[in-house]
């Protein structure tokens, strides 16, 4: 399956996971750098949820990474139904 960071992004712009309240300030572009960030550690052969914990631990804090669900933020990417239910 191949992963591109639009989708990425926009879940996450959805989502917001790392409560920027992007939203709330219509930064639709607020993702776009963590997106990239996610498909390239995929593409070097991580598996989803590590490439998102791994991407928020560099671009964020441990912190902000342990706080995140990676594998139901996975799942969301994974299936591309974004869905603020989570």
């Amino acid at each position: 399956m191949t992963f591109d960071w639009q989708t990425i992004s926009a879940c996450l712009y959805e989502l917001d996971p790392m409560q920027t309240s992007c939203q709330e300030n219509d930064c639709i572009d607020e993702y776009h750098f963590v997106a990239k960030h996610i498909v390239k550690n995929i593409e070097q052969g991580l598996m989803p949820s590590r490439a998102i914990y791994l991407s928020v631990m560099q671009l964020f804090d441990e912190e902000m990474a342990k706080s995140v669900d990676v594998d139901e933020l996975a799942r969301i990417i994974r299936s591309k139904g974004c869905s603020a239910n989570v």
